[in-house]
């Protein structure tokens, strides 16, 4: 039986990863399945470099022939983390909201990881809420992590993170107040049994 008349089921675009691709598929013939290694061996050609890939169906067995198709191997997509804020400043024991999207949709199961450079300026949460505790400048990282909390990372290998600068902020009466709330705490901590 001459195997250039069977049917190849679809492949789909493959990503270039630096691998050889060898995306599996579905050979019938008159609504036959047929078996590779038993009905015919597959051969990939270019299937490395980003470009058009060549699979070559040789038929074994009862089948006899060959029959080639092709698949395109396309630049892997890259990942951007967008990190926003309502604003770059923030007053001293306020709060705030720290905004994450990965673009283009990113079709997985992630979380963002969110963490402050100096958490005695400013703490965030798990939700990326960020809280003013001091005066002075701080980096809020933020990173993607999946449902096993390893980080997400693009086809180069870097980690899925991007980061913000946030200024906190005190007032000349804030400072007055947080400087006799510590005289107050000191001496509550220091009469304490």
């Amino acid at each position: 039986v001459d195997i250039s008349g069977v049917t190849v089921s679809r492949i789909d675009d493959v990503e270039y990863n630096g691998a050889a691709q060898t995306p599996s598929f579905k050979v019938t013939k008159n609504g036959k399945t047929l078996v590779k290694g038993v009905d015919y061996t597959v051969e990939y050609r270019n299937n490395i470099f980003v470009g058009t890939a060549t699979v070559v169906i040789k038929g074994i067995g009862n089948y006899k022939g060959e029959k080639s198709f092709t698949f395109r191997i396309v630049e892997p997509t890259y990942y951007e983390l967008v990190v926003t804020t309502e604003s770059e400043t923030l007053g001293y024991d306020s709060t705030m909201q720290v905004y994450a999207e990965v673009n283009p949709y990113l079709d997985a199961n992630y979380t963002f990881v969110y963490e402050s450079s100096n958490v005695n300026i400013a703490s965030v949460d798990e939700n990326g809420i960020v809280k003013a505790l001091d005066e002075g400048e701080v980096i809020i990282t933020v990173t993607v992590v999946d449902e096993n909390g390893n980080h997400v990372l693009n086809p180069d290998g870097d980690e899925i993170s991007s980061t913000i600068k946030i200024k906190c902020t005190m007032t000349f009466w804030q400072k007055i107040i947080r400087f006799f709330r510590s005289i107050a705490t000191f001496f509550t901590n220091l009469f304490t049994f």
